[in-house]
């Protein structure tokens, strides 16, 4: 049994997957918004410490290196999610560069075309699936999402039901 589906790429459809949840935000993704909180409220302790300690200074000093230790994780976890939405941005650039999108299901191997590209993967060298109502994602040697959106949700159903045969052989 052979399923093809035409995909149609829009970035939008990952862009709104990828950046789900503010995911994509430098304050409040789940990368930063710890390190965030504990500058503020370290920032804050400096503050008052500073304010009101201040012939104190192993107060003020260590309320200084606890701040700037929130400082540095702070920037260190920015850094971190610059560097994954550069990622994004690359992929979906990359990916958009391209007129056609097929996705071919196979009973041995799917097959996404790209233009002239063909990347073949069989299936039992499928490390996980990921299924949700908005996305399906292949993890193999190389890595596939499949929004909803791209496909619409007939498709989208029977790539699932495909998958889900497939990878659960």
């Amino acid at each position: 049994m052979n399923l093809e589906i035409e995909l149609e790429f829009n970035p939008d459809h990952f862009k709104e997957i990828y950046f789900k949840d503010r995911n994509g935000n430098y304050v409040l993704s789940s990368t930063t918004r710890l390190s965030f909180i504990m500058l503020i409220i370290s920032g804050l302790l400096f503050l008052l410490i500073a304010l009101y300690q201040r012939d104190k200074f192993i107060y003020v000093s260590i309320s200084m290196l606890f701040f700037l230790c929130w400082f540095w994780m702070y920037l260190a976890s920015c850094f971190s999610l610059f560097k994954w939405k550069n990622g994004v941005y690359k992929f979906i650039s990359e990916t958009g560069r391209f007129k056609k999108h097929r996705l071919i299901l196979r009973n041995e191997t799917y097959t996404l075309l790209m233009d002239d590209i063909e990347h073949t993967v069989k299936w039992d060298t499928v490390n996980s699936v990921k299924t949700t109502p908005e996305y399906i994602s292949l993890e193999a040697e190389a890595s596939w999402m499949i929004p909803m959106k791209s496909v619409g949700h007939d498709s989208f159903q029977k790539i699932k039901e495909f998958v889900a045969e497939r990878v659960n052989k």
